[in-house]
């Protein structure tokens, strides 16, 4: 990968320049991870919505 980095005064690395295509493909990259989390632990749901729910559908008691 072609980077080029910006730094501040005192020579600190604080940003970085890639092509386009290597950003792109980066965000493509991103994108698939964020979809196979998706798929492997699903939406989440806080315990107390999911029983205030399971109450409300009368398949649990308070």
């Amino acid at each position: 990968m072609m980077a080029q980095y910006l730094t501040d005064a005192s020579g600190e690395k604080i940003s970085v320049v890639i092509p386009i295509q290597e950003y792109e493909k980066l965000m493509k990259h991103v994108e698939e991870l964020r979809e196979i989390a998706e798929r492997r632990y699903g939406e989440r749901v806080a315990f107390e919505e999911v029983k205030k729910q399971l109450i409300a559908d009368q398949l649990l008691q308070e």
